[in-house]
C-alpha cells in the first residue's frame, strides 16, 4: 500500500514501450497551513507504462482534508484508475487497476496511530515460466510473423501467460511504540479469479508434470492474509529519503483449508534500507536488501514470484531489467544499490520542483524451496541482475515521478519503467 505502479505481465519480445507523463494540477497540493478546516481536490492525468505491460493512461485524483495544527492532513482519499495496452492484444487491456486509498495519519494523538484503508480491483495478464532459478523460457512466437501469422504467434505467446482478476480490501493500522519503533498490521481480504489456456504452462503444471512440483491457484478462490511487521524508521523524508534507515521484519499467514479459502500458507520477510548523504542536499547513496520466504504445500503459484510488497526478481520494484514474474520460488533474496542526484531546482506554479537522475545496480535470485533443488534451481551462483539509470522529477513535498531504463541478460532488449515514487 505504498506505491502506485504499473508493473506485471509479459509483452511482445523485442518491444520496449516509451513512457510519457502529462501532469496537470488543479489545486496546489502543498499550500500553506490553513487557518480553518478545508478540503482540497487534486488531479494528475498520466500517460505511460513499461516494457512489462505496454503503454496506456489513466488518472490520479485526491481529496485532502486539512486543519490548523494538523500535519500533513487530517485525512486524504486517493482515487486511481489506469489501463495499459500492448500490440499483441489491440484494444483489449493488458492491465487494469482501480483503487481508492484512504489515509488517516493521526488517528490517535502524538502520531501514535495511523490507519490506511484501500479497496482495489486489478485485472491483468501475467507471465508464468515455471518454478526455480533455473527455469527456461523458449519463446516459440519468434517462429511466426506477427502480422501474417498473428493467431499462431499469439497462441505461442499465451503458452507462458495467464489472467488474474483480484478484488482486495486492505486495512493497515500502524502503531508507534516508542521513538522510531513501529508495529504495522496488514489485513488483506482478496477474491481471486485465475484463468489460463488449456495448453499453457500454468494449466500443464496444475495437472502435474514429471519432475516438476504441481502448482495450485487456478480458478476462483478467496484468501485472507495477515501480516505483522516490526520496523525501525528514522528517514528524513518518506517520499525522497536523503539520510536515515528503515529496517523491517515480520511474519505473514494466510489461513485456509476450506472450499472458500483453499490455500493455507505462511511466510516471513526481512528488509533493510539505508540512505547515506554524500553531499549535503544533492547526492545520496541508497541501498536495500530483502529476504523473503514462503512455507506450505498450497502456496498459490501467483505468489511465488512476489515478496510482500511486489515482484522480486523482475519488474519495476525488484531487479529491474528482468521481466516481471520471470523467476518464482519460495525463497527469494535480492538487493538494490542506487546513486541518486538532484541537479536542477526551480519553482513550478508556486511550489518547489527539481530534476535529477539515478544510476543503479540490482541483483538477486530465487530458490524453488527452502531445500535447494539443482534440477529446478541450477548449479552455481545463479545471480540475476540488472544495471541502468533513470530520471527523477519531484514536485512539492509528496509528488515524485521516475523513469528507469535497465539492461539485463534476461531483458529483450531492455526494461523500461515509468511509475511514481522512488524504488525504495
Amino acid at each position: 500500500m505504498h506505491r502506485r505502479s504499473i508493473t506485471g505481465a509479459l509483452v511482445a519480445a523485442h518491444i520496449v514501450s516509451v513512457s510519457v507523463a502529462s501532469v496537470v494540477l488543479l489545486e496546489n497540493a502543498h499550500a500553506e497551513e490553513p487557518k480553518e478546516p478545508d478540503t482540497k481536490p487534486h488531479l494528475v492525468p498520466v500517460f505511460g507504462g513499461n516494457s512489462d505491460q505496454g503503454i496506456g493512461g489513466g488518472f490520479f485524483a485526491s481529496l485532502e482534508h486539512r486543519a490548523p495544527n494538523v500535519k500533513p492532513y487530517v485525512w486524504n482519499a486517493e482515487f486511481f484508475a489506469t489501463a495499459t495496452f500492448t500490440k499483441e492484444r489491440g484494444f483489449a487491456p493488458q492491465y487494469q487497476d482501480y483503487y481508492i486509498d484512504v489515509k488517516i495519519p493521526q488517528l490517535a494523538p502524538d502520531d501514535r496511530l495511523r490507519l490506511e484503508v484501500k479497496p482495489e480491483y486489478v485485472n491483468e495478464i501475467l507471465g508464468w515460466y515455471g518454478i526455480g532459478n533455473g527455469s527456461t523460457f523458449d519463446d516459440a512466437s519468434g517462429r511466426f510473423d506477427r502480422t501474417t501469422q498473428h493467431d499462431q504467434w499469439l497462441d505461442a505467446r499465451q503458452i507462458w501467460q495467464y489472467r488474474r482478476k483480484r478484488a482486495t480490501l486492505a486495512i493497515e493500522p500502524r502503531l508507534r511504540l516508542v521513538g522510531h519503533l513501529h508495529l504495522r498490521f496488514v489485513h488483506k481480504l482478496t477474491r481471486n479469479e485465475v484463468t489460463a489456456n488449456d495448453d499453457s504452462l500454468v494449466a500443464q503444471q496444475s495437472e502435474g508434470l514429471p519432475g516438476v512440483p504441481r502448482i495450485v491457484g487456478l480458478g476462483v478462490s478467496w484468501s485472507y492474509l495477515f501480516e505483522s511487521l516490526l520496523s525501525f524508521e528514522n528517514r528524513d523524508d518518506e517520499t525522497d529519503t536523503h539520510k536515515g534507515s528503515w529496517l523491517s521484519a515480520g511474519p505473514r499467514i494466510a489461513p485456509g483449508g476450506s472450499p472458500t479459502f483453499p490455500y493455507p500458507y505462511w511466510g516471513a520477510n526481512a528488509a533493510a534500507r539505508f540512505y547515506v548523504p554524500i553531499d549535503s542536499e544533492h547526492l545520496t547513496f541508497a541501498m536495500r536488501a530483502i529476504v523473503d520466504v514462503l512455507v506450505g504445500d498450497k502456496v498459490p503459484f501467483y505468489e511465488l514470484p512476489r515478496w510482500s510488497e511486489g515482484y522480486a526478481i523482475g519488474g519495476s520494484s525488484g531487479v529491474r531489467g528482468v521481466p516481471a514474474q520471470r523467476y518464482a520460488g519460495k525463497l527469494k533474496a535480492f538487493t538494490n544499490v542506487e546513486l541518486r542526484a538532484w541537479f536542477v531546482d526551480f519553482d513550478l506554479f508556486g511550489d518547489k520542483a527539481k530534476l535529477g537522475a539515478v544510476a543503479f545496480v540490482d541483483a538477486g535470485r530465487v530458490w524453488s524451496a527452502l531445500s535447494p533443488d539443482a534440477t529446478l534451481d541450477g548449479n552455481g551462483f545463479g545471480l540475476k541482475y540488472g544495471v541502468g539509470g533513470g530520471a527523477r522529477f519531484k514536485w512539492g513535498n509528496g509528488f515524485l515521478l521516475r523513469l528507469d531504463v535497465a539492461y539485463s541478460p534476461d531483458a529483450s532488449p531492455v526494461g523500461l519503467y515509468f511509475t511514481s515514487g522512488q524504488t525504495f
